[in-house]
């Protein structure tokens, strides 16, 4: 350290004489501002990425929190690796998670593409309000289910619960999907299409279907 500080002291010596106090100053200054931008951009790779937030969450035993983490970057073998390690005998579980999660994503996806053709504002603000509700519950469910299997015990009780739970998780994937197919009817319906009314209807009605399956799953919570 002591030779590398000389080394430094001695080419900012060399700067100031060869370009003068205020050139030299200015040249510093570059660099250390390139040095902090370097640092604040590695600091966000290793901890504020969705990447590193997903590890800090399965350190944490929250599994739902990972497998939202990994959707959002897009990191499908962590995710099949994760779900498989959290829930290596629950089979019923692992796919349920999975599957509401996956249609989860592609509602949200759908939302953005339909709000870029301005597709109607009141149903897509009611949908994403679902589509956040319906988020809520499953990685809260999925971070119970997680937490459950870890503990390493196992009884009637149990997997009768665990399955209770994944059979609400296949019902919220069904809404979710069915809500996406409504809005994709919706979508190519303009204001001026003779159906256009019935399909917002459509999407009303698969609206109220994903508001109760969503509350169905945050029920479990409350026996």
């Amino acid at each position: 350290m002591h030779h590398a500080g000389l080394v430094v002291f001695g080419l900012l010596l060399i700067l100031v004489l060869a370009l003068g106090p205020g050139v030299a100053s200015f040249v510093v200054l570059g660099a250390v501002a390139a040095c902090l931008a370097l640092a604040l951009g590695l600091w966000i790779e290793d901890y504020v990425s969705d990447d590193a937030r997903a590890d800090r969450a399965v350190k944490a035993g929250r599994v739902g929190e990972a497998v939202r983490c990994y959707l959002r970057c897009r990191t499908t073998p962590q995710l099949d690796a994760l779900l498989l390690k959290a829930f290596a005998r629950q089979d019923h579980a692992r796919r349920a998670v999975y599957d509401a999660a996956n249609e989860l994503r592609e509602l949200e996806r759908a939302i953005l593409v339909a709000r870029s053709i301005r597709v109607s504002r009141v149903i897509l603000d009611a949908l994403t309000v679902e589509t956040r509700t319906s988020g809520t519950v499953l990685w809260r469910v999925a971070d119970r289910l997680g937490a459950v299997v870890t503990q390493g015990v196992d009884s009637t009780a149990i997997q009768r619960m665990v399955d209770e739970e994944a059979t609400t998780l296949d019902d919220l994937a069904r809404a979710l999907r069915a809500a996406r197919t409504g809005l994709a009817e919706l979508t190519l319906r303009g204001a001026g299409d003779p159906d256009h009314a019935r399909a917002v209807r459509s999407v009303e009605s698969r609206l109220h279907a994903l508001g109760e399956a969503a509350r169905d799953v945050a029920s479990l919570e409350e026996r």
